[in-house]
């Protein structure tokens, strides 16, 4: 069997990964040496013949080509889901197992965005088991800490990291309580609304420009459409948003 152990990066995989493999592995009386582990190919061959790989998500394209029969991928959320669709691809021959772990954390600008959400707890495949696994319902870790870590920390970020709240953002964000209550579909964008422009300029670095429609009435702000690019001209620009 082949198993496949995958983290966001190098030092992840060296530091993390590694040392927790080495430590079961030699709990069950086998010895790490240089004849069983290759440090530069991220390889461990065990005495039956089976063989650990470990990959960095930022050179996925290394994992092409092998015929795999389980793959973890850890810390998922700092990944893309361009490594998920690889994993499944090296998984396809053997009909393997795949399992995907991490943490929310505080670092997604919209948590249910991301490709796990959409993937595994928005839409529930039937062959998939999603587990969330919430630090507050976990009778070992002490209360008189999480009560402590509560009162130091702000409510979202309290949420994020022990509650695995979706709805959170970065407190960092311009507007960081912006939420799916934000979002309209298909808004109604009547003749009496004012109708302006917000451009954010950029050349290498993309531009952006929101038309947006005022109601003065209410006081709100709807943005129906955008303008997105890098290296546009202004005579460019000016041809799109007249169009």
């Amino acid at each position: 069997y082949i198993t496949a152990i995958i983290l966001p990066t190098e030092q992840m995989l060296k530091k993390i990964a590694w040392p927790k493999i080495f430590q079961f592995i030699e709990a069950m009386g086998i010895k790490i040496t240089q004849n069983n582990f290759n440090k530069t190919e991220n390889r461990l061959i065990l005495p039956n013949g089976s063989i650990i790989y470990g990959f960095s998500a930022e050179k996925i394209q290394r994992i092409e080509g092998l015929k795999i029969n389980h793959i973890l991928i850890d810390e998922a959320f700092q990944v893309t889901e361009h490594v998920y669709f690889e994993s499944i691809a090296r998984l396809s021959d053997s009909q393997g197992s795949l399992v995907i772990s991490g943490s929310l954390g505080t670092n997604l600008i919209n948590p249910k965005k991301h490709w796990i959400y959409k993937n595994f707890i928005e839409t529930k495949p039937d062959n998939v088991e999603t587990f969330i696994w919430r630090t507050i319902d976990n009778p070992y870790f002490p209360q008189d800490e999480l009560d402590r870590l509560k009162e130091a920390l702000d409510p979202k970020t309290y949420r994020a990291l022990f509650e695995i709240d979706f709805n959170v953002v970065p407190n960092n964000l311009v507007f960081d309580e912006f939420d799916e209550a934000n979002i309209i579909e298909s808004p109604e964008i009547k003749s009496s609304y004012e109708i302006a422009v917000a451009i954010d300029w950029g050349w290498n670095h993309p531009m952006s420009a929101l038309f947006c429609a005022y109601d003065k009435d209410s006081g709100v702000v709807i943005v129906f459409d955008e303008i997105y690019g890098s290296k546009m001209t202004l005579e460019q620009l000016y041809d799109r948003i007249m169009a």
